[in-house]
């Protein structure tokens, strides 16, 4: 296991950096933008949804990144529903989390 590294660039670096929700309805119109961030190769990028979620400590150590072929693909998404979403990804990787540290390695674990 390990830990993936990415670059903090474009509005996904920007929710990562500043733990802010991002419901973006037309990128092309929004400052900050950066397609070669923040896009997919193949897909017309035009809504964009970021949710970010922290670790135990509080500190956000993710995001999730909901992305829309139409103008305002998620205007209908309520905050309460974005919300739920954040939290159950927290609990979920700090389940995760948990559960891989709780594994021994291949060193500790007994010889047969």
């Amino acid at each position: 296991g390990g830990v993936l590294a990415v670059p903090v660039q474009g509005l996904a670096g920007r929710c990562l950096v500043d733990g802010a929700q991002y419901n973006i309805q037309d990128v092309s119109q929004y400052e900050g933008y950066m397609p070669e961030a923040d896009s997919v190769e193949g897909m017309e990028l035009r809504s964009l949804m970021l949710i970010p979620f922290a670790g135990a400590t509080g500190k956000v150590i993710g995001a999730v990144r909901m992305m829309g072929s139409e103008v305002s693909a998620f205007e209908n998404v309520e905050s309460h529903m974005a919300h739920t979403l954040q939290s159950i990804c927290t609990l979920a990787l700090g389940s995760l989390l948990v559960h891989s540290a709780e594994e021994p390695s291949p060193q500790q674990q007994p010889s047969a």
